[in-house]
């Protein structure tokens, strides 16, 4: 009897210690360890998930220890979990300025999904679209299907598109980033970053590709970024990304995981991180979505709608 008593003692106390070791791993900083990066980034999603189900089950078996302590233990790691959602309706306070619609999409095109793109550019028509994974035989099919519609575009041999409404000179051509200069008729110049980046390690420290993206965000003009970042809001990447180089992360409102997307097997529990974004600097972001643009593609676009930091 005095066991029985004992085991509900004992699953709280293990569902507490679980809780104060996710906190200690995302408090940690990840810059320099590639397995507590990797760590960082799938772990929170996959013990809330864990922690909601074992709180549904305890309260259904009438548990009421462990099912208080299970959403203890939710509610401590929720912070971890925010900045993946939005629940704010507020909009910018220039509404009345002119609109930049901006959307990002990985397509994973290999599997022939320009259809999807094309109802993606005629359904929201973004004045700036940038696409990541698209072969070089798709994007001449789209050039085509699209013939009139936007007339100006940068790309690269890694696979990147980025198409205008607006003038749109090539910068810089790094292979893992784009960078182009948008001449908006209004708001002036803003500089365009285009990314399907690597994961950040490669053995130890920062790749190649990372450090120059990062020195490169040293300056403090107007900026656009948006693509394929492959960190999560978990990761300290990101919080160098909004705090140290001053960039907003879009996510204004709305729920905010990209991957994976139909195309996964995981998808069966549906998308469980966000690696896609659109960050800025000097504009600021509105009404921002996640999009199932295709079930063709492993990831969901995001899109966006900014106005000017100033009016």
């Amino acid at each position: 009897m005095a066991k029985r008593q004992q085991q509900p003692i004992i699953s709280s106390l293990l569902i507490l210690g679980v809780a104060a070791l996710m906190v200690a791993v995302n408090l940690a900083s990840d810059l320099n360890s590639p397995t507590l990066f990797l760590l960082k980034a799938v772990s929170q999603p996959i013990t809330a998930a864990l922690l909601i189900a074992l709180a549904a089950y305890t309260a259904y078996a009438r548990m009421k220890l462990v099912t208080l302590t299970a959403v203890l233990a939710a509610l401590i790691n929720a912070p971890f979990l925010l900045p993946n959602f939005s629940l704010s309706t507020a909009s910018s306070s220039h509404e009345s300025n002119a609109k930049l619609i901006v959307a990002t999409f990985s397509t994973l095109s290999r599997t022939k999904n320009l259809d999807d793109i094309i109802g993606l550019v005629k359904s929201r028509n973004p004045d700036l679209l940038c696409l990541q994974e698209l072969s070089q035989v798709d994007r001449q099919i789209l050039y085509k299907r699209l013939a009139g519609h936007y007339a100006h575009r940068l790309e690269n041999n890694n696979n990147q598109l980025t198409l205008s409404h607006f003038p749109l000179t090539l910068d810089d051509d790094v292979g893992h980033y784009l960078v182009g200069t948008l001449r908006h008729p209004k708001w002036g110049e803003i500089e365009v970053i285009n990314v399907h980046m690597p994961r950040p390690y490669l053995n130890i420290g920062l790749s190649k590709s990372w450090q120059k993206l990062l020195r490169h965000l040293d300056s403090q003009s107007t900026t656009l970024l948006c693509g394929d970042l492959n960190i999560t809001p978990n990761n300290s990447l990101y919080d160098s990304l909004r705090y140290r180089y001053n960039l907003n992360d879009s996510l204004s409102s709305g729920y905010g995981f990209t991957y994976p997307n139909a195309e996964r097997r995981s998808a069966i529990f549906g998308p469980l991180i966000r690696i896609d974004y659109i960050f800025t600097r000097g504009m600021n972001a509105n009404k921002t979505q996640t999009l199932n643009v295709s079930n063709l593609s492993d990831h969901r676009a995001v899109i966006t709608q900014l106005s000017p930091d100033k009016p």
